[in-house]
Order: C-alpha cells, then structure tokens, then sequence
C-alpha cells in the first residue's frame, strides 16, 4: 500500500493568498497616500492662517513697517477689506516715494515679519490682492482676504 503524505499548499491556494495580498496593499497605499495629501493641505491651511493672524494683528491700526536694515529699505505692508498691499522704500528717505514690491521679493518680507520667520513656503500676492502660499509639491493655500477666510486652491 501506498502511503499518500502530501505536505504543502497547491498553487491555486497559493494565486489566492496573494492575490488577497495584492488587494489589501493597494487599499492600503491608496488611503495613505490621500492621508498625507490632507495633511500636508491642512499643513499648508494652517501655516497660512498664522500669517493671516499676524498681519491683521500688525496692521490692526494701520500700515506695518518692516525694516530690512542690511538691504537699506523698508516695507509697509497695508491691508485694507479686499486687498493686501507690499511697497518698499529707502530708509534714508523716510516718508520718500514708496514703489510696490514685485510678486516675486513678497517672500523674504513676510519672513521679517516677527512670529513668520520658519515658514516654508513661498508667498505672492495675486491679480486678485490676496496672499497666496505655496506649500511643498505645489499646494496652494489662498487668503480670500475680502472674506477672511483661507481655502485650499
């Protein structure tokens, strides 16, 4: 007589397993990849809030001067209920003829902003006169600043 002591799995038992396998990372991966999504959008609302916070606290009676003492210039930054505004002059001619800051030098001067210096981000101000901030892999968080509010574009 013959004995018949099979050990093991056959190979459709095995197809299954794996393909189980395969179904449970790919959901997996799938909700990961949207979690981190959202938090770096929550990240990018929530860092653009504070700079929201600070500005309307510094301009609260009117414009904010903010002195770049090593490039000689100084910058008021001005925020009125549908736009925020960013001019430079020279500091020697305090009061002298103030010019608007390209979208582009916005960034370094919201860095010279007390309580703003450790963001990452890059700022511009849009056609609309609302503060944009451009987070990591290209999120951008808006100030509506004629509604107060900050939205994920």
């Amino acid at each position: 007589m013959k004995k018949n002591n099979k050990k093991g799995f056959t190979l459709v038992e095995l197809l299954v397993v794996i393909a189980i396998l395969a179904i449970l990372a790919t959901v997996t991966v799938v909700g990961y990849l949207g979690f981190t999504q959202r938090a770096k959008e929550s990240n990018a609302t929530s860092e653009l809030t504070q700079v929201r916070n600070v500005i309307n606290a510094y301009t609260l009676e009117g414009p904010y001067v903010v002195k770049a003492e090593e490039k000689n210039t100084q910058y008021t930054i001005t925020l009125d209920d549908n736009t925020i505004s960013i001019t430079s002059s020279k500091i020697e001619n305090d009061g002298g003829e103030a010019s608007p800051v390209e979208d582009a030098n916005v960034s370094p001067i919201i860095a010279l902003i007390p309580d703003l210096e450790s963001l990452s981000g890059t700022f511009a101000i849009n056609a609309s006169g609302d503060l944009e901030y451009t987070y990591e892999e290209g999120i951008v968080a808006v100030w509506d600043i004629s509604e107060n509010t900050v939205v994920i574009k």
